[in-house]
Order: structure tokens, then sequence, then C-alpha cells
């Protein structure tokens, strides 16, 4: 039996799905895109054309496909279908897969259906590729742009383009980095999250700083599918109810504490650290010392911006924060 040839190792296929920023919003969007283009060609007759749209509806159909486990391995090719039953196969077959994705849908999930309609989907477009060429043909042909398609879906962005800037604030002779502009953009925000997911991708948990690595954990979590939590300011946790532990530090301009729950992270778990912004390390450390204070293993900290100044890199904390994996999105050395 022909199997796809990443079947064996769905792991790195879905990392590599997540590195390059592809969600099954955007494969389904491409599978409607390539639809109408084949259908347009098949309008127009032309031989290669039809050929070619039809190898771009399979890439992103068979995309999905292993997005939703589908077993397309023993698909043959069948008799010429009328091209209107591609759209209407596409409609179907996109309301099926919303269902899964409990949006633009009211239906519950039937992976059985989606499956019969993937496979159906699959045979009909076959009937417009070179009748000589099986699936695994034209996948083998194809698996360059199966394997490595960043320029059809990872945006194009500057993330600096989304953080203003704001000199002497709170005090003189700081540049203030506000990530506003960021967060009024659902595509900025995604590639941010994208990128830091990437780099946190092998931790059994992530632990987000108070307060703005509360905004970018949850994105993270749910594009890694592992757990987050809150690693707290001092006071914000009832410390009559839980146990806990905190640990105090020095920021640029005050002292401050950070406390989390005993029980949150299971001993020797490995952590992801998430915050939105790196300067003194002051935050970071503090984090850290928590973490490896209560049993837990540093597997990455990062960060969205750090500041790369020369006065920063020389605190005691950046220092002790070069033994640990730690990465940002952007760095600015104003």
């Amino acid at each position: 039996m022909n199997t796809i040839p990443w079947r064996d190792d769905f792991k790195i296929y879905k990392t590599l799905e997540r590195q390059e920023h592809i969600t099954p919003d955007d494969v389904l969007n491409k599978v409607s895109q390539e639809t109408i283009e084949l259908l347009w060609a098949i309008k127009q007759w032309s031989q290669s054309e039809i050929q070619w749209e039809a190898w771009d509806v399979l890439v992103n159909i068979i995309s999905m496909a292993q997005e939703l486990w589908c077993d397309i391995d023993e698909l043959l090719m069948t008799e010429q279908w009328e091209e209107v039953n591609i759209l209407e196969l596409a409609g179907k077959w996109n309301e099926s897969v919303q269902a899964m994705r409990w949006r633009y849908s009211r239906k519950q999930w039937n992976p059985e259906q989606t499956e019969s309609l993937t496979k159906d989907f699959i045979k009909t477009v076959l009937n417009y590729t070179d009748s000589s060429l099986s699936l695994w043909d034209i996948i083998e042909t194809n698996l360059s742009k199966l394997m490595n398609r960043e320029s059809m879906y990872k945006p194009d962005i500057n993330v600096k383009d989304y953080i203003a800037e704001y000199a002497d604030f709170p005090k003189p002779g700081i540049n203030f980095k506000d990530i506003s502009p960021m967060l009024l953009s659902p595509d900025a925000l995604r590639y941010v999250c994208h990128e830091m997911a990437e780099k946190c991708r092998w931790a059994d948990k992530i632990v987000a700083l108070d307060a703005r690595g509360f905004i970018f954990a949850p994105k993270i979590s749910e594009i890694l599918w592992i757990p987050w939590v809150m690693c707290r300011k001092k006071w914000k946790l009832p410390w009559y109810k839980w146990d806990f532990k905190e640990v105090e530090y020095t920021l640029e301009y005050w002292v401050a504490a950070i406390e989390m729950r005993n029980h949150d992270v299971k001993e020797w778990e490995k952590v992801a650290i998430v915050d939105d912004l790196l300067a003194t390390g002051g935050t970071a450390m503090a984090a850290i010392e928590l973490i490896e204070k209560l049993w837990w293993e540093i597997h990455h900290a990062a960060f969205v911006i750090w500041l790369d100044e020369e006065f920063l890199l020389g605190k005691e904390e950046r220092k002790q924060l070069q033994k640990y994996p730690h990465s940002a999105v952007v760095s600015y050395d104003d």
C-alpha cells in the first residue's frame, strides 16, 4: 500500500505546518481559491493550466486531510466527473470541516462524513490531472510544494511596524515600546505568536509573566496544544487558600515580586517562559529562579521584544540569562 511520505511522523509534519504559520483556516481558504482557479482553467480549456491548478487544489486538500487525519492511502482514479461537482463538493467539504473548527457552522463534527467527502473531493480533482499519473505520482512530483509552502501562507510582516515608540517614558532616557498597534492587527499578532510558538514547541507547559505575557500565552498554547499557567505579581493569589512560592527582584524602576502556585506545573516538567519585553532581565530571571525552586526545568524563554542596549547587556540578570535558551521576535539597540 502506498503511504504519504511523512505519514509515519505526523508530529514533524504538524511542526512544519506551525512553523510556516499555516492553520486549517489558511488551508480551507487556499482550497477555495485554487478550486475557483481550476474551474476558470476548465472554462478556458487550457490543458496545462487545468493540470497545474488541479495539482494546487490537491496539495491543499491533502494538507487538510493530514490535519484531520483522514485515511486517503487507497485512493484511485475514477470516471470523469462533471465540473459543477467540484464546486458542490468544495462547499460540502468546507461546511463539514468548519464543523470541526466550531465556526461558521452549527453542525456537529462528523469525522466519518468528513473523511468520505475528502476522498470524493480528491477523486474528483484527480481526474483533471494527467490520467497516466496516480495520486502518489502527483504527491511525489509536488512534494517540495507540499512540504514548503511558506510563500503561500506566511504573511510578509515587519513586526517593528506594529510597535510604537515613546521617548522619555516612564522616565527620561527610556524609549518605551508599545505593542498596542500589534494588538490591532490580527495578522501581526498571529505572526508573532507563531514565531514564539516555534521556540517553545518542545515544552510541557508555558508560564506567562504578569501581565502582558498573558496576551501571547493563550494563542501559543492553542498553537502547540499545551497548557499555560500564570506567573502572578504579588498579592494577586489568595495566599490563604493555596501553597505558593515567591521571588523578589529589581526592575528598572522599582522592586517587585512574583508568585506561583506550587502545583500548577509538575516536578521536572519543561517550562517555556513567555513575556512581551526583555530589558534588564530582572523579571525573567526571577521567574527562572522561581521555576527552578519548584523543581521545574527551563526549556526556553521567549519574548516579543528584547532590548540590546549596551548598559542593559551589562546587567547581571542579562548575563545570567545567557545560560538559558532564550529568543525574541525583534530586537532593539536604541
